[in-house]
């Protein structure tokens, strides 16, 4: 039995988070077995490294800066495989393509030394892009930016994920995946969301429980611990707490687990809840 694995992308403001949450619980409802994951994870050490990194004014060697985000993965790599050979669909917000993206266009690295030190982590099954046209992307340039990344053009990264989700490039030839496509994600979130699916569902390989009921877990911490509450902690404390780390799984049962704990804005509440009762 096999399920997918779907890694999902797109700029900042497109929504990827949204719809990606949409996407999961919709399957949940549908009776699949659904596992949600969110890069970074800040619940791992690579996760945590990453945040230091992100928050840091001083440079560090890109070479170290692209494996910080690997070893977060890296901690995953081994229960995405196995949710995929249970017959799940593995839901991948941002994957080790954006590290390939994020990696050339701002630190400079050769794309095969990237993806050479993401080899652990699996290729997808489905690839979206969910993106916004040109114009959008300018005026949303530099708004609430937070880290060392979102402060910068983005132009480059687009252009390389927009390829990567195209057939018969240099990039999309180096990326495995069984589908890749991109879509507008302009438009109202229920438009977007019904061009998602139309795209996914008839992609997959996995299939819905024949009882018709389906699991949902979120799982990994999507916010970074506050910095007061790091510092707080000795070196041996934190050592300890990442060795022994495992998973933050958060099952998820109801529409209010969903806004509760998945990235979704309120104000989706009522247009989601009109239309999940009418499918």
């Amino acid at each position: 039995m096999s399920g997918d694995i779907i890694f999902g992308h797109g700029p900042d403001k497109a929504g990827k988070g949204t719809q990606l949450s949409i996407l999961a619980y919709d399957a949940f409802l549908k009776g699949y077995d659904v596992e949600y994951y969110t890069f970074p994870d800040y619940s791992t050490i690579g996760g945590l490294l990453v945040d230091q990194h992100l928050r840091g004014e001083k440079e560090i060697p890109r070479e170290v800066a692209t494996i910080f985000y690997a070893l977060d993965r890296a901690y995953q790599a081994k229960y995405i495989k196995q949710a995929k050979q249970n017959g799940k669909i593995v839901i991948c917000k941002r994957s080790k393509w954006s590290n390939a993206a994020y990696g050339q266009v701002f630190l400079g690295l050769p794309f095969n030394d990237i993806l050479g030190i993401d080899v652990f982590f699996p290729d997808p099954d489905i690839a979206a892009l969910i993106d916004l046209p040109d114009q959008v992307l300018s005026s949303e340039r530099n708004r609430d930016k937070k880290d060392r990344y979102e402060k910068k053009d983005q132009t480059g990264v687009i252009e390389f994920l927009r390829k990567a989700h195209a057939n018969g490039n240099e990039i999309s030839d180096k990326l495995k995946a069984n589908y890749r496509f991109r879509i507008n994600g302009r438009n109202d979130l229920i438009q977007v969301f019904d061009n998602l699916k139309s795209k996914i569902y008839p992609a997959l390989k996995s299939k819905p429980n024949s009882s018709g009921k389906g699991s949902l877990l979120i799982i990994g911490r999507q916010e970074p611990l506050e910095l007061e509450i790091v510092n707080q902690k000795s070196f041996g404390e934190i050592v300890k707490e990442y060795v022994n780390w495992e998973p933050q799984k958060i099952e998820i049962k109801t529409l209010n687990d969903l806004f509760k704990h998945a990235d979704i804005q309120n104000r989706f509440r009522p247009i989601l809840e009109e239309y999940w009762s009418k499918t």
